[in-house]
């Protein structure tokens, strides 16, 4: 059980400051990203960095497959930034945004969907979200979002019907724990993959966010010459949660990385 007493941010937290830039020259060393995405979430994820540059020459095929990692690892980034976005809004409500006529232009999509916020957002200006946009086997495209609070279902039905004309709004609420939020994680970012490419341009993105929500990160640089770091992590979290880390993985195929997890 994480006690409640009073424990200090991530950005307030006292370590020895030599942690906190890269080891000097070039070489290896361990970055450890800690992410406190609100009082009740904090988590961490490492890797092995190496400062020397490739000398390997590239042939065609290796610049493919770098466009293919790239891509891959594009949608990954996408999928933890929302995530992310998710736990640190605190959001417990899925919103669905539908049309009644099959749209299958994105572009016109998300302007109906930009023009539905700002309209929204005077009404309700503590309005935010996170959104993916969902496209049907027959085409047409509607809006899922996190949101965050009591949603008032008429004015959102209003509004959106003032944009689109015919279609429908659907509110559904996740209450609880951070366990619940990740549902609604879960469900958002199946949407950010192969089928997105389908959806959106090289330089759109792959999910939409309002301003405003935003978390604590901090890296900690540490040197091979320090040997197992893990002692170090767990160190951190019980300052800030109070408890070891609940969730810890690491690589098994031998690569030096890993993630770790606390929540309450």
């Amino acid at each position: 059980m994480i006690n409640t007493e009073v424990r200090p941010s991530l950005s307030r937290l006292v370590l020895r400051t030599h942690l906190d830039e890269p080891p000097p020259g070039n070489g290896s060393y361990y970055a450890v990203k800690v992410h406190q995405l609100d009082t009740t979430y904090v988590e961490a994820g490492w890797c092995k960095l190496d400062t020397r540059p490739s000398t390997k020459p590239k042939n065609k095929r290796d610049i493919q497959d770098v466009s293919d990692e790239n891509i891959k690892r594009s949608v990954r980034r996408a999928k933890v930034i929302l995530r992310r976005k998710v736990l640190s809004s605190k959001a417990d409500h899925l919103l669905t945004l539908t049309y009644r006529k099959n749209e299958t232009d994105i572009d016109k999509a998300w302007k109906d969907f930009n023009k539905f916020v700002r309209i929204y957002k005077k009404l309700k200006p503590e309005f935010k979200y996170i959104v993916v946009a969902e496209k049907q086997k027959r085409g047409a495209i509607h809006f899922h979002a996190a949101v965050k609070g009591f949603q008032d279902v008429r004015a959102l039905r209003k509004t959106w019907l003032s944009v689109v004309c015919e279609g429908n709004i659907d509110v559904q609420h996740r209450k609880g724990s951070t366990i619940k939020r990740e549902h609604i994680v879960n469900y958002l970012t199946k949407y950010i993959g192969k089928k997105m490419n389908e959806l959106v341009e090289n330089h759109q993105k792959r999910f939409r966010t309002s301003q405003g929500i935003t978390w604590e990160q901090r890296t900690f640089y540490l040197p091979l010459t320090l040997g197992k770091f893990s002692p170090l992590i767990t160190v951190i979290f019980k300052k800030l949660t109070g408890d070891s880390p609940l969730a810890w993985w690491e690589s098994e195929e031998g690569k030096p990385i890993g993630w770790a997890a606390s929540w309450r």
